[in-house]
């Protein structure tokens, strides 16, 4: 009577089969690349200490800027976006708005005073009516993009009240002035200017 193979023989019989040529998996190219690659490498490390001294230190310190660089980057976009979700809520600006004229509401408005006093009364109402976009886009009265036009901007804010009103007059003066090359005068353009540096102090606080 044939006795039954035990659970050890069946282990070792298992073993010697597995281990046959046929059944080891040959390691890639790749593999083979990689490995003697790292074998080269260790040789020389092994081979030249001082050397790899230096060459450790090397890369520590690449490493070291790599991590300061993307830091840097995630920072930087960081810092982009929450201008662009605060506004001119936080006495920045919209940065479409206002990014080829100053970095905040308070400085383009001081930039209109001095176009104004200039004599340059197209820059100033330009200034302003950007300004006044801005505020308005951060007040979410309307939502600022280049390619709209300024009847799109009066669409929006058909029922904003006071901003609105204002939004209204200032682009008349400031077709007037700019498409028309009409005449607006000097203390109107102030008036304008003041209502829309009080609008946006009080969006920013």
């Amino acid at each position: 009577m044939i006795q039954p193979a035990s659970p050890e023989q069946v282990r070792e019989i298992t073993r010697a089969v597995l281990e046959r040529p046929e059944f080891r998996a040959e390691p890639s190219l790749l593999e083979r690349f990689g490995s003697r690659l790292l074998q080269d490498i260790l040789s020389w490390f092994e081979a030249n200490p001082e050397l790899a001294g230096v060459l450790r230190v090397v890369l520590v310190i690449a490493l070291v800027a790599i991590l300061a660089y993307i830091a840097y980057v995630v920072g930087r976009e960081q810092d982009t976006l929450r201008l662009a979700l605060t506004g001119s809520r936080t006495g920045g600006s919209a940065p479409e708005a206002l990014e080829e004229i100053a970095p905040s509401w308070s400085e383009a408005v001081a930039l209109a005073r001095d176009a104004l006093e200039a004599g340059d009364l197209r820059r100033a109402l330009w200034i302003a009516h950007r300004v006044l976009l801005s505020t308005l886009d951060g007040m979410e009265l309307l939502a600022f993009k280049r390619w709209k036009t300024n009847t799109d901007y009066l669409d929006e804010c058909r029922d904003a009240g006071a901003p609105g009103s204002l939004l209204v007059e200032l682009t008349d003066a400031y077709e007037r002035v700019i498409y028309a090359h009409g005449e607006l005068e000097r203390e109107s353009a102030a008036r304008l200017l003041g209502r829309v540096e009080s609008l946006a102090g009080g969006a920013s606080t």
